[in-house]
């Protein structure tokens, strides 16, 4: 399923945006702010597609990854 999120990226990085998703749902369900960051445009030598996404919690938790761990 194309959602438009990473047209050009990998099927596995759709997959993972689908999780973030629902992650974000449950953190925010159980009273949690949250940022939402979303890899528009890449050039070069690119850790991540255009189109990973990473959240971040207000406790500073992490899910999901816009580079390559620098």
């Amino acid at each position: 399923m194309n959602t438009g999120l990473a047209p050009d990226g990998p099927l596995t990085a759709q997959v993972t945006n689908a999780a973030l998703v629902g992650k974000a749902a449950d953190w925010l369900a159980g009273g949690h702010r949250l940022a939402l960051a979303f890899v528009m445009q890449t050039w070069g030598s690119s850790p991540r597609p255009a189109g990973s996404l990473m959240l971040v919690r207000e406790d500073m938790a992490v899910e999901g990854s816009v580079s390559g761990g620098c």
